[in-house]
This record gives C-alpha cells, structure tokens and sequence, in this order.
C-alpha cells in the first residue's frame, strides 16, 4: 500500500472548519462554546443532522447482528440518533458540508463520534480543517456524569459505549492538537486559550510573541541568555542557516551529507532524495514507498496507482485536478475557473451599476 501525500485546494469562502471530538463529558461542548463566545463562529452540532436523519428513515435499523447470530454490543434500541454517523456516513457528510457551506466565517462541528466522519471533513477541507480532541480519562468523565444527573457511574459506560469507545483511541490519533482536560470545567478555558490564536489557529503549544518576528506562535527554540522565544520559520532562518554546499545559497540546512557538509531543502529533493524507482529503474527523487519499503516516482506512482489528486468532477464529469469541493463533491480547475470568472464578472457588473445609480441620484 503506497503513502502518498495529495495536496488539495482549499475550499474558497471557507475559512477553518474546526472538529471538537472527545468522550461524552469530557468537555468537548463546552470547549465549543467557548470558541464560540470569543470567536463567534456558527456551531453545527451532529447530534441534530443525525436526529434530522433519522426524522427521515421509516425504520432504522442501527447495527445487524454478528455472524454467528448473537447481537452486536451496541445493538439496543436508542432514539439519539447518534449512530446514524455509521449507518449514513455518505448522507451524513452531504447534510454536514451543506451546513457547513450554509453561512458565511468559520465554523465548529462538535460531537463527531465516527473517524470515517471526521476523515472526509479532513479531505473536503484539507486546508482549512483542523481536529480538537479533548482527553480526559474515563474516570474523570464518569464522575462528572454522576454528579450531573446523580446516577450512579456504571451507567455512564451505556453512553460510552454508544459514543463508541473503540473510536477513541483512533480520533485522538488523528487530531491535530489534544488538549488534556482531566481537571474541573472551569480551567478549561485557561488551558484552550494558551492554544488558540485570534484568527482561530490552534497550535499544539502554547503561544507567546516572537522575539524577531513578534507574531504569536508556539515557541520552537529559546534564546540561552535571554530566554526570549523564537518561533520555528526565524529559528531556521536566523540560528540553522548555513550556504549551501551544492548551490552555495544560504538557507536552512535540510540535511548533511557524509562528510557533514549542508544541503538545503530544494538540493536533497534533487540529489539527496534520488533513488532507482522500484517499478521503472529510473534514478528520480522518491514520491513515496510501496508496502515493501521500496521507493516509487511520482511517474510510476500515477501510473499504477492513480493520482490521488484527480478525481471525477461532479460538474462536467471528466476527471481532472480537484481545485474545489461543493458539500463535499470535488470541483475541477476549469469548473472551478468558470465559477470563479462569472461570480467576478456578476461583481463587476454590480459595481458599474452601483456607480451609474450613485452618479444619478441628485
């Protein structure tokens, strides 16, 4: 199986999409409406696109039973409508990008419980997306579910297993930034804000002023005698600079050869990087690596197994370069060109008639 890397283009009008997940009473709805008292951003909740599912569905029919005839353990009856994120995933995604898409600014989506969910919003909204994860033990989330409706704390473990618990480990894995919540509600705040800067960037360290650049970002290097912060784009610049011994450019050092002398990024992709490709014998910089470890060109990796930034346009339906995704559809470049030249001239042509209207109003 190859490891490609496919590069995408951001959705436009969508600024951030960002995915709170966690376990039930872990804080993830309260982390979301934090965000959105200090950021304003729209909240989509996917507890209430699966009830609307589910509003829809004659007879629901959450999980069939195991091969061997028992019933499956999450297989009891539940009118949350929570597990509609396993049964409709492609529906789901289609009801979810259209909110998503309904209002202008960004956006926060919490409660998504489904990896399978929370991977398409990652690849329909590569650039934009970002994956929250708030941790807190089971424990900890029991107790607060048993001071909160004064049950007792094994009939938490109902909820989680229908939160599916399995999930857990695999969302937290893929969240961009998790942010560890096993003290009281109240902190939570203190802790998410050290993480988050104003235009709604969320960074896995906290976040202090760059001693040369003086943006906000997470701190990369700390000046010895100072303890000033530097950021990782000046610590590369200013302290891991060197000429380059191929191209004799002064950039950051990428990598060293055997004798120890530097390669910036742009010459190990050229000499560094170059293996015989494993399917043509051609030495050429690898792409990425079959499932035996053996590296593959970008040509042999497109011709075997497909481009992975090419797919069928739901537009014209040729397959060309994804340029843009509509709730959730890919959007090639000339579609995307065409949308994007109208919407300029419809522009254009509401200014001149803004303009004509204001010079003949007396």
């Amino acid at each position: 199986m190859l490891h490609p890397h496919p590069q995408y283009f951001p959705e436009p009008g969508i600024e951030r999409v960002v995915c709170v997940c966690g376990r039930p009473l872990s804080g993830k709805t309260t982390a979301a409406r934090l965000l959105h008292q200090k950021l304003h951003w729209r909240v989509i909740e996917a507890d209430d696109i699966g009830r609307s599912l589910l509003q829809e569905e004659s007879s629901c029919v959450l999980f069939d039973e195991e091969p061997d005839g028992t019933a499956h353990r999450y297989a009891y009856p539940y009118d949350d409508a929570l597990l509609m994120e396993w049964e409709r995933p492609e529906m789901f995604m289609s009801r979810m990008a259209a909110a998503i898409e309904a209002g202008p600014g960004p956006v926060i989506i919490v409660g998504l419980r489904s990896t399978q969910l929370v991977g398409l919003v990652k690849r329909a909204y590569p650039e934009s997306s970002q994956v929250l994860y708030v941790s807190a033990g089971i424990r900890v989330c029991s107790a607060r579910y048993a001071a909160l409706t004064e049950k007792s704390r094994r009939s938490y473990q109902r909820r989680l297993d229908y939160a599916v618990e399995a999930d857990q480990p695999r969302l937290r894995k893929m969240a961009n930034v998790v942010l560890h919540n096993g003290a009281s509600l109240e902190s939570l705040e203190h802790r998410l804000f050290a993480r988050v800067r104003e235009d709604g960037r969320i960074f896995r360290g906290k976040l202090e002023h760059c001693r040369f650049c003086h943006e906000l970002l997470p701190v990369h290097y700390r000046i010895a005698e100072t303890q000033d912060p530097v950021c990782k784009d000046c610590y590369e610049m200013r302290f891991n600079s060197q000429p380059c011994s191929l191209c004799r450019a002064h950039r950051p050092v990428h990598s060293r050869d055997e004798a120890g002398n530097p390669i910036c990024k742009r010459c190990y992709q050229k000499v560094g990087n170059v293996r015989p490709c494993a399917h043509c014998g051609r030495p050429r910089p690898v792409h990425c690596r079959d499932a035996d470890g053996a590296p593959v060109c970008r040509s042999c990796s497109n011709r075997l197994f497909g481009d992975p930034r090419r797919e069928v346009c739901s537009r014209c339906g040729k397959r060309g370069r994804v340029a843009r995704r509509s709730a959730g559809e890919p959007v090639c470049s000339a579609c995307y060109e065409q949308d994007r030249q109208g919407a300029q001239a419809h522009g254009n042509a509401v200014s001149r008639t803004t303009a004509v209207v204001a010079r003949a109003t007396p």
